[in-house]
């Protein structure tokens, strides 16, 4: 299985996520490209010291593929509308290819 994070997530991971963070973001991928046990859209809370960060993913199976697609601070107003809608974007794009397979 393959993992394709988008580059809205890349740019968070890059300046917003700390050390910590980001060592937790990757082993958790690691660990789901790994075991495949996921279907679908989901997401991970990260738990650091200060904050809470979630990352949403999709696991497309038929695909053989785990895309990372956007990634926020839990807090109010967060995920921003131009990240929600980027959501939508991606979890449509991955839809089409899924059923074009």
């Amino acid at each position: 299985m393959l993992y394709k994070p988008s580059k809205e997530l890349d740019k968070f991971c890059d300046t917003v996520m700390d050390g910590d963070e980001w060592e937790a973001y990757v082993l958790h991928y690691e660990r789901l490209v790994k075991e495949q046990n996921h279907n679908g859209h989901f997401s991970f809370l990260i738990n650091g010291e200060k904050r809470t960060l979630k990352i949403e993913f999709f696991m497309s199976k038929k695909l053989s593929t785990l895309f990372g697609m956007i990634g926020h601070i839990v807090r109010p107003g967060e995920p921003r509308k131009i990240a929600a809608d980027a959501l939508k974007v991606y979890l449509a794009v991955i839809k089409e290819a899924e059923d074009a397979e």
